[in-house]
C-alpha cells in the first residue's frame, strides 16, 4: 500500500504499526475507518470557523481514553489507524450577551451531516456522537459517565 503524500494522517512508527496489527487480528476486528476517512474529518473539523467540538479517543491496543480536548491540531493519537473508536460533543456553550447567560448551542445536525457525507459508521447518545474506527462496535462508557472508570489497568502512555 502506498501511503498518500498529502494526507494529514500519520502512519506512525512501524513498531506501533504491527501493534495496531496484532491487536485488530487478536480482537477480530473489522476497519470502519480509514485513513482517508479520518483524514477528510479531521480536516473538516480544523476548517471550522467559530466552533470545534471536544474529543476524546479509545486506543485499541490498550483500551486507554484519553481525557476530553479541543486541540485538533496538535493533540491527536495518531496514527489515527490505533483510535477504536472517537467521541465528539455536540454541544458548544455560549454567552448571550443580551442578556448574560449562557446558552447551549446543538451542533448535532451538521456534525451528523459531515459524518454521513465521509461515509463513517457513527451513532449519538445523549449530547455524544462517537464515530467507529473498528467494528464491532465498542459501547465502553458510551454515553459518557461522569464517574466512569477502566475496567482494567491501563497505561497513561498510550505507545505502551
Amino acid at each position: 500500500m502506498c501511503p498518500n503524500p498529502d494526507s494529514i494522517v500519520h502512519y506512525g512508527i512501524a513498531d506501533e504499526r504491527k501493534s495496531i496489527d496484532q491487536a485488530v487480528a487478536k480482537n477480530q476486528w473489522v476497519g470502519a475507518a480509514n485513513n482517508t476517512k479520518w483524514s477528510e474529518l479531521v480536516k473538516a473539523i480544523q476548517d471550522f470557523e467559530n466552533w470545534r467540538p471536544r474529543y476524546r479517543t479509545c486506543w485499541l491496543t490498550n483500551g486507554f481514553i484519553s481525557h476530553w480536548d479541543a486541540e485538533w491540531f496538535e493533540h491527536l493519537p495518531y496514527p489515527l489507524a490505533g483510535v477504536l473508536w472517537l467521541d465528539l460533543n455536540t454541544t458548544e456553550r455560549q454567552l448571550d450577551k443580551s442578556s448574560g447567560q449562557q446558552k447551549m448551542i446543538d451542533h448535532s445536525l451538521q456534525l451528523k451531516d459531515l459524518l454521513t457525507n465521509i461515509g463513517l459508521e457513527f451513532e449519538q447518545k445523549q449530547d455524544v456522537i462517537r464515530i467507529w474506527g473498528y467494528l464491532p462496535k465498542d459501547e465502553t462508557d458510551f454515553p459518557p459517565q461522569a464517574n466512569f472508570t477502566p475496567a482494567k489497568n491501563i497505561y497513561l502512555d498510550t505507545w505502551t
